[in-house]
């Protein structure tokens, strides 16, 4: 079934000639939704409507048939994040935590796998001839391949000039030889030659038509470049020097909207015919597929609004709490969200930096630690490799009131610089910091994504140490005992892990009750020495005793009180409560250590069900029992 199905698949997906979508009415019109689909990543479309997609998390290949009809295809690939057909029935996957490129035959069976050594977190891929192109996010470089895994070239670096690139997402080449590059982290498309000499770029962080926010998939079809801009919840289509043809999706505002209404999409795809356009949505677990449309009403109101766009501010992934005060990081603005946290919800009092490379500003935002009676806010920015120290104005005794002016930037630590300086000895690169936790002590632990590993520095910030090189992977979040004595660290490749004691000693723990890591995000430790874990891909958080002992989980996908949907940071208050930033619900729950749920804040669709369950069978728009 699978070589039958893979023969279809390479008659249909025959290249679409120059010049052949150009009369045609615009792609746009909603057709249908795929729920469902596990962290929906890479993906194909043939003629007939079917889409190959991959489960991320879960590691698998799917076949959906137009039908709704669904076939395993392949399983067991480490955290595929996108495909491409290659000759003769041949599949191309790029699997993240392998850090490598698998060659699917036929059936579906592994022919062999490369890249590895050389790849750091690959994304997105395209094979044109006997060529596999592939946008590798770890090491901020494309790198190219024949189809028998042999390394030709490879060409960028991380940095903001051009040909330089932050994160790039995806890769696609023209019927020329040209490659264009999404450069997420930089938020442009960048544009090679066939030898992979700068050409030109453009684009630039925005809401407006022509702007992007963290463009994600790029497929080129004839003169027509298509984009997902993730960030602003669209696709925008260019011809080859960068003018604006067309753009459709509109940013979903209910709880898992979809009928065209976007939500974060990451990977596109189109039919060879250019009839149909596919759209993963890994955040809500969904496919959305697009048809051409000949201009309604309804397409010129979507337009309109779309040039009308302002940029979403949901809450982020990370959290702080310190005394009476939380921090939320917010990645879609550049900044960190401060609220004072002694009311029955979190009140806004400040805002911390903005986009920009300079000192002072952010470019992606990570975890943060935040010192109470120094009112000191040290975060951490992944993309430009450093940590970024803010103190707030005033005292705890003044009147609660937003102040813009409230947070000033005090200094920057380069960890490129003091790679070269102190840890050129133990770290092939400069460290990405994702995410921060200080001991007693002063002692910095730094999540390090690129090195996977957790970097020690003093509270001089001089360097100390290296711990978890070899075990860690791809970590996400660490929490540090008071006493300096132990260590946990959340890595989505590898799971949840305790290092303690002077020497480290290592030990993995078991998720327990909630079945297997999916995806272990954020961590917190009690005075008492419990350990929270939040699970994204299990939509869980459980809970360990101190001596890393299962005690409970909670939790399960959906929108009622004490479910979540991809939960992130957590933080426990002053009150001896935790608190989960519930990612894709974009919303914050407050729960006992026991599980108990305590209360809620957010959107006020997303929050509805929590704050008034009697409602649970009454449509959001009725206001009923609503304040």
């Amino acid at each position: 079934m699978i070589a039958s199905v893979l023969g279809l698949l390479t008659l249909v997906l025959a290249p679409l000639q120059d010049g052949e979508v150009t009369q045609r009415p615009p792609l746009g019109q909603h057709l249908r939704d795929i729920d469902e689909v596990s962290t929906a990543a890479g993906l194909v479309l043939d003629d007939e409507g079917n889409v190959w997609v991959l489960e991320q998390q879960l590691g698998r290949l799917l076949l959906i048939d137009a039908d709704g009809s669904r076939q395993v295809l392949a399983e067991g690939l480490r955290s595929p994040r996108d495909l491409a057909l290659g000759s003769e029935g041949r599949l191309f996957v790029s699997e993240a935590w392998s850090s490598s490129v698998s060659r699917l035959g036929p059936e579906g069976e592994l022919e062999l796998s490369f890249g590895s050594g050389l790849l750091h977190r690959p994304q997105g891929l395209d094979r044109v001839g006997d060529r596999v192109y592939v946008a590798d996010r770890g090491r901020h470089r494309i790198e190219v391949f024949n189809q028998s895994g042999e390394h030709l070239f490879g060409f960028g670096g991380h940095g903001t000039e051009p040909g330089q690139f932050i994160e790039p997402h995806d890769v696609a080449v023209d019927s020329e030889g040209r490659i264009f590059v999404s450069d997420r982290g930089n938020s442009r498309l960048q544009v090679f030659s066939a030898e992979g000499e700068f050409l030109r770029s453009w684009g630039d962080w925005g809401p407006f038509p022509g702007l992007f926010s963290e463009p994600t998939g790029v497929v080129v079809q004839g003169e027509r470049i298509y984009v997902a801009d993730s960030g602003n919840h669209r696709v925008q289509v260019f011809d080859p020097k960068g003018e604006l043809l067309d753009r459709f999706g509109l940013h979903a505002i209910r709880p898992r909207e979809g009928v065209g209404f976007l939500h974060y999409p990451e990977a596109l795809a189109l039919s060879p015919d250019g009839e149909l356009a596919a759209l993963a949505e890994p955040v809500v677990d969904r496919v959305q597929l697009f048809c051409r449309t000949g201009g309604t009403p309804e397409d010129d109101v979507r337009r309109q609004a779309q040039g009308l766009a302002r940029p979403s501010a949901h809450y982020g992934m990370d959290i702080e709490i310190a005394g009476p005060y939380l921090a939320l990081s917010e990645p879609e603005s550049h900044s960190v969200v401060f609220y004072v946290n002694s009311m029955s919800e979190p009140i806004r009092i400040t805002r911390v930096s903005g986009l920009g490379t300079k000192t002072g500003l952010l470019s992606g935002v990570g975890g943060m630690d935040f010192e109470r009676e120094a009112r000191d806010l040290w975060v951490c920015d992944p993309s430009l490799r450093r940590l970024s120290l803010f103190r707030l104005r005033g005292s705890e005794e003044e009147e609660i009131g937003f102040d813009a002016l409230k947070a000033r930037f005090v200094k920057s630590v380069d960890l490129e610089r003091l790679r070269e300086l102190e840890m050129g000895a133990v770290l092939e690169a400069a460290p990405e910091p994702v995410a921060l936790d200080r001991d007693g002590s002063g002692r910095f632990f730094i999540a390090d994504r690129r090195n996977g590993c957790v970097v020690v520095l003093g509270s001089d910030l001089g360097f100390i140490e290296v711990v978890g090189a070899g075990v860690l992977a791809h970590p996400t979040g660490l929490a540090v005992s008071e006493d300096g004595e132990r260590l946990y660290v959340a890595d989505e490749a590898t799971g949840v892990h305790c290092f303690a004691g002077k020497d480290w000693k290592h030990r993995a723990l078991e998720a327990g009750g909630s079945g297997p890591w999916l995806a272990p995000y954020d961590l917190a430790i009690a005075p008492d020495g419990a350990l929270f874990v939040t699970d994204s891909g299990n939509h869980t958080v459980t809970a360990f005793d101190a001596e890393g002992e299962w005690l409970r989980s909670w939790g399960g996908a959906g929108l009622e009180r004490g479910q979540f949907y991809k939960p992130r940071g957590i933080a426990l208050d002053q009150r001896g409560n935790l608190t989960v930033v519930d990612h894709a619900n974009h919303r914050g729950q407050t729960f006992t250590p026991e599980g108990e749920y305590v209360g809620i804040f957010g959107l006020r669709l997303y929050t509805r069900l929590a704050r008034y369950p009697h409602l649970k069978d009454k449509p959001a728009d009725s206001g009923e029992g609503e304040e």
